[in-house]
């Protein structure tokens, strides 16, 4: 996917409707429901929004990206300690097949926060936004 940092909202909302879609990328991806906005309560409980960020690698100069022994989405905090995206794919797992029944929502929640890398260029647009 080639990176573009001027993704508007409404783009980056587009192109996740058409990768559920399965439009353009093989098979319809449904986990991106919960991956989108796990994204964006990611950065948000991060205190990422406005703070000037131009692309995620902006971000990791900050919050610094752990690789070790992990697949998601993963970041050393100031303070200590780390923050991934699981615990917001979590919430975002548990509204869609516990909360509304969604029984057709993929349960393989490492599966999905695993494939984060594929969506880096809605991060690179997403961390440039306000709330």
């Amino acid at each position: 996917m080639e990176i573009d940092k001027s993704m508007t909202r409404d783009e980056i909302v587009d192109a996740m409707r058409r990768d559920f879609l399965g439009e353009g990328v093989g098979k319809p991806r449904k986990y991106v429901g919960g991956l989108l906005p796990s994204f964006c309560d990611f950065l948000i409980e991060l205190d990422a929004p406005g703070k000037g960020y131009q692309s995620l690698n902006d971000l990791f100069v900050a919050y610094p990206q752990i690789t070790d022994g992990v697949s998601t989405l993963t970041v050393s905090l100031p303070a200590g300690g780390q923050k991934t995206i699981r615990p917001a794919y979590e919430r975002y797992h548990r509204f869609y097949i516990t909360d509304n029944h969604r029984l057709d929502y993929p349960r393989s929640q490492p599966y999905a926060t695993g494939k984060w890398g594929d969506y880096r260029n809605w991060l690179d647009a997403l961390v440039s936004k306000s709330k």
